[in-house]
């Protein structure tokens, strides 16, 4: 190579590194402004002035200096550059050379801007929907909600209900959380005065129980319903079950021999039920005019499942509620239900009876359990005597803690610390604590 040659390329690398200081890291002087600013009024602000304004752009009065401050502007010229369609064909145009330097350094200037001058972000108030809430009480207090109707269901964007642009929360919605945090809270710390409440789980109408329905029940039954119910309190409840009926208010299954009902709870057996079987003969599988004259058969045949209710105790906690048949292993004489009619199974009471629904009512003479699992969770320390106040902040601030996923400021827990003085002054150390975590 030459020495002539060598002189030439370092002098084509200077010109190309003056025109494209960007391109190699640098930030651009004020003759490059200048330079550009002149390449600008040469080519450009001859269309695009104040006067002519051609497609209703002026580069007139913008600042080369101050690429910034007209950042939209100059990104529709620097878009231009890029494809190099400005100057329209047929105009003086600059060379590659400068269309590139110009291009990098608008580019360079309108990076550096927005990375100085980020867009303010539009932030929405996003709450838990209704799942996660239950799931956070779950994690928190160790308390399963099942009841979906404590709160209502979620509005949904693109087919999700955890977008937060639709997760509001309005002043009705605010109240019914106030009313979900209290239910939480008695059934976290309990309540030696409260009344006894019902809650029923039904089944499908129509669902076939001749076979296992659900994994949570036993392997040989048939039909039935689990649940997964929260007890409240140490206390007796009240179960009632209620079986499935036809068109007609008649109980199924009733008139051709007795099933076995099994109640277990937690997978322990506590009461059992011999369901019809009775007053064998007096009608047929479809209603007939025989039954209908026998007083004492139609009360047996639409309300012999008043009978299927007894009291049993039970500990605090969410347990498992299981009522099936027992299945049988022989095969009726009697025809199927496929070789009758719509009309005709909608009357029909032969076959076998099923579950229509599980009613579990109370506490009767309730209890505080002290050896729940949601008060174990709470109570990282006992309260004793003149010590409340400490065990208090022990308690509040470890659940805050976790509610927050952050250590809790000092205002915030002398917030929750007010709201534990004013339920302690008016029923003690659980009611302080209960009306502090409604507020977490």
């Amino acid at each position: 190579m030459t020495r002539f040659t060598m002189i030439w390329i370092v002098t084509v690398l200077i010109g190309y590194g003056a025109l494209c200081p960007a391109q190699q890291g640098q930030s651009p002087s004020i003759s490059d402004a200048e330079r550009f600013g002149t390449v600008v009024r040469q080519y450009c602000v001859g269309c695009h002035n104040d006067v002519l304004r051609t497609a209703g752009l002026s580069l007139q009065q913008l600042n080369i200096n101050a690429v910034g401050e007209g950042a939209e502007t100059w990104e529709k010229v620097l878009r231009k550059l890029k494809v190099r369609t400005m100057p329209p064909s047929g105009m003086p145009r600059p060379n590659i050379a400068t269309y590139d330097a110009f291009a990098g350094y608008l580019e360079s200037e309108l990076d550096s801007y927005a990375a100085a001058h980020p867009p303010p972000a539009v932030a929405s108030l996003r709450r838990l929907n209704r799942t996660e809430y239950f799931n956070a009480v779950r994690d928190l207090l160790a308390v399963k909600i099942n009841d979906d109707t404590i709160l209502p269901a979620d509005d949904t964007m693109f087919g999700f209900d955890n977008v937060g642009n639709v997760l509001t929360l309005s002043p009705l919605l605010a109240e019914q959380y106030i009313t979900a945090a209290r239910i939480i809270r008695r059934q976290v710390l309990g309540d030696p005065d409260m009344q006894p409440e019902f809650h029923s789980y039904t089944v499908p109408r129509y669902l076939m129980q001749e076979d296992w329905v659900s994994e949570e029940l036993p392997m040989g039954t048939r039909g039935g319903t689990a649940v997964s119910h929260h007890f409240p309190m140490d206390g007796e409840y009240v179960l009632q079950v209620r079986l499935q009926r036809n068109s007609r208010d008649y109980i199924r299954g009733l008139i051709n021999k007795p099933h076995r009902l099994d109640v277990r709870l937690d997978g322990n057996l506590i009461k059992t039920f011999s369901v019809g079987g009775e007053k064998l003969g007096r009608s047929s599988g479809i209603l007939s005019t025989s039954a209908q004259g026998d007083v004492e058969q139609e009360q047996y045949e639409r309300y012999f499942d008043e009978a299927l209710e007894f009291r049993f105790p039970a500990k605090t906690g969410t347990r498992m509620v299981s009522v099936a048949f027992q299945k049988e292993t022989m095969i009726p004489e009697q025809p199927l239900y496929t070789s009758q009619s719509i009309i005709d199974y909608a009357q029909y009471k032969g076959g076998v009876p099923g579950v229509d629904a599980v009613t579990i009512g109370g506490p009767y003479n309730p209890q505080v359990s002290a050896e729940s699992e949601s008060r174990e969770k709470l109570f990282v320390c006992q309260p004793s005597g003149s010590n409340d106040s400490a065990c208090a902040t022990r308690i509040l601030s470890t659940l805050a803690r976790r509610a927050y996923r952050r250590p809790p400021s000092d205002t915030e827990i002398a917030g929750l610390m007010e709201f534990y003085r004013q339920g302690h002054e008016e029923g003690g150390f659980d009611e302080g604590i209960g009306l502090a975590i409604e507020r977490i």
